[in-house]
């Protein structure tokens, strides 16, 4: 491979970890902001699933989703130790992020009723 070339996937790489990490601590901002903010020309920006469904994007989001399994089954393992707003931020965070992931909105928050039941009794507990 050419230096030109490894210089010109060396920049991508920035520019798509930079985006990723916008879209994930984003606040309000859509992903075509994101993407514009990162360097992404316009025309990029301005077709935001086409940034998401890269191979490369889609790598680095299932490692992410693999890591916040794991997050969620030590949380489940210290559960009854902790407070419950600790749980219910945690919780709220990891949904969101988990929601952005897949290209769902962030607003609208649902828990299932079993879900409801176990932050409830874990509440009672503490």
């Amino acid at each position: 491979m050419n230096r030109v070339k490894k210089i010109k996937q060396s920049l991508q790489s920035i520019r798509r970890t930079k985006a990723l990490k916008l879209i994930l601590d984003s606040k309000g901002k859509n992903k075509s902001k994101c993407l514009k903010e990162a360097g992404f020309s316009l025309a990029y920006a301005h077709n935001p699933q086409d940034f998401m469904n890269t191979t490369a994007v889609k790598r680095e989001l299932d490692w992410l989703k693999y890591e916040l399994e794991a997050i969620r089954i030590r949380m489940e393992k210290t559960r009854n130790k902790a407070k419950y707003r600790e749980l219910s931020d945690t919780y709220i965070g990891l949904s969101k992020i988990n929601q952005l992931l897949d290209g769902n909105p962030t607003e609208r928050l649902m828990i299932t009723a079993k879900e409801r039941e176990e932050v409830d009794q874990a509440f009672n507990n503490n």
